[in-house]
């Protein structure tokens, strides 16, 4: 509220004494010397007074650019998180929007750790508000977007909606994001999004090695929705089932239902939402991978489906994606092929932020190594890639890359480190 002759005049004493120094990245702005300043004179301020002044910085922001959604992209953060610093002063409601559309921005930069922490705080907001019908749709609609985020984060980038966690802490923190979410979609009758929902808990069993609890999930899956008159719900059953019974290693039954299911797709219009694109994505990666094992696809028409599935999905997919076609690659000794995917995935996500399938991928690398002759550099990287993806619950291929790598070191005469790696 002052004019900015005013300001700098008030701000000159400051600078005189050297607590504000002129920023080198903001030609004409200011910053603080020293943090500990910023520290000190944050801590005279009062909660309520702190979270004034965040008010009034927000209000500003938008007032300059007629209002909270024209706020500009690459402010979208910084606006956001001083409205949820103002939540005291009764401004909840406004700072989840901010926060949702800041999520949103992040997303769109591939920036998904940064998107969930942004997603988690307008889901808390959205929950204390007043109960209504409205509250509780936006309630919704922001814990689904939450876990398609936390999937993105740490799993199979097409596994399901929710992450699936390796430490009993944060599974319990994310089944009960997820439970909230069921427990919502209930109260407001929405089926479709039960169904979703229940997908999603039954990827995380599996993917968290649950079988046990897993397979109940997956018959009732099946019994309730592979009659049901759409086919792309009849389609999401089979899929689950095949998927299901490809954990188990039942190839062949795996092939029957996922092979229903894409029959159900074919000449169907294209994916209606980020579920049924994921649902069907994984139905055509496990598809290849199944047949391919199976013999009854080559090796070359395998890889060349991963590729067209490459030129298609969206960039969260690709890690998946590269990850199965590198699998096929492995198992028939396409060194080539498997450096070709597995680098281009681990290009696509520079910061690791994928580590389910990012785990596998330094495993591949870790054999393409090994191959290679470098062998040293391989038993580094394949260590370091099954180390990250046992951090997350990581089971699938990790005894197919372990035995490649202890085949290469056997036929380098590293006798005993190949004997360790089959023992273990």
């Amino acid at each position: 509220r002052l004019d900015l002759a005013t300001c700098a005049e008030l701000l000159d004493p400051a600078s005189t004494q050297r607590l504000l120094d002129a920023s080198p990245s903001a030609p004409g702005a200011l910053r603080f010397s020293h943090a500990l300043v910023r520290e000190v004179l944050l801590e005279e301020l009062t909660p309520l007074r702190r979270a004034g002044i965040h008010l009034a910085v927000a209000d500003a922001m938008a007032a300059v650019v007629g209002g909270d959604e024209h706020v500009e992209r690459d402010q979208a953060e910084a606006f956001a998180g001083h409205l949820w610093r103002a939540v005291p002063l009764g401004v909840g409601p406004r700072a989840a929007a901010a926060l949702e559309r800041a999520a949103e921005t992040a997303i769109s930069r591939v920036a998904y750790v940064q998107a969930e922490e942004l997603l988690s705080r307008a889901a808390q907001l959205r929950r204390v508000a007043p109960p209504s019908p409205d509250s509780r749709h936006a309630e919704l609609a922001t814990l689904l977007r939450l876990l398609e985020v936390m999937q993105a984060v740490t799993v199979p980038q097409a596994l399901s909606m929710v992450r699936q966690v390796a430490d009993g802490l944060q599974a319990l923190h994310d089944r009960d994001v997820l439970h909230r979410a069921m427990a919502l979609a209930e109260e407001l009758g929405l089926d479709d999004v039960q169904r979703k929902l229940e997908w999603s808990e039954w990827a995380a069993l599996s993917t968290a090695g649950e079988l046990s609890q897993a397979r109940p999930m997956a018959d009732e899956y099946l019994r309730r929705w592979c009659d049901d008159p759409r086919p792309n719900v009849c389609s999401a059953a089979h899929v689950l089932f095949g998927v299901d019974e490809w954990t188990r290693g039942r190839i062949p039954s795996a092939i029957d239902h996922l092979d229903q299911a894409l029959a159900l797709l074919e000449g169907g219009p294209p994916p209606a939402d980020a579920f049924e694109g994921e649902y069907q994505l994984i139905a055509h990666a496990f598809s290849l991978w199944s047949h391919a094992a199976r013999g009854d696809l080559s090796v070359e028409d395998a890889l060349a489906g991963y590729d067209f599935l490459l030129a298609v999905v969206p960039p969260a997919a690709v890690s998946a994606t590269c990850a199965f076609g590198g699998a096929v690659a492995a198992v028939h000794a396409r060194w080539d092929e498997l450096d070709r995917l597995s680098s281009r995935a681990l290009r696509a996500d520079p910061a690791a932020q994928f580590a389910f399938f990012g785990g596998q991928l330094l495993m591949q690398q870790g054999v393409v190594a090994a191959a290679r002759g470098r062998l040293d550099e391989a038993v580094a990287t394949f260590h370091e890639g099954r180390s990250r993806y046992r951090a997350v619950c990581g089971r699938t291929t990790i005894i197919t890359y372990q035995s490649l790598l202890a085949e290469l070191l056997g036929r380098a005469g590293r006798l005993s480190e190949a004997t360790e790696l089959l023992a273990n």
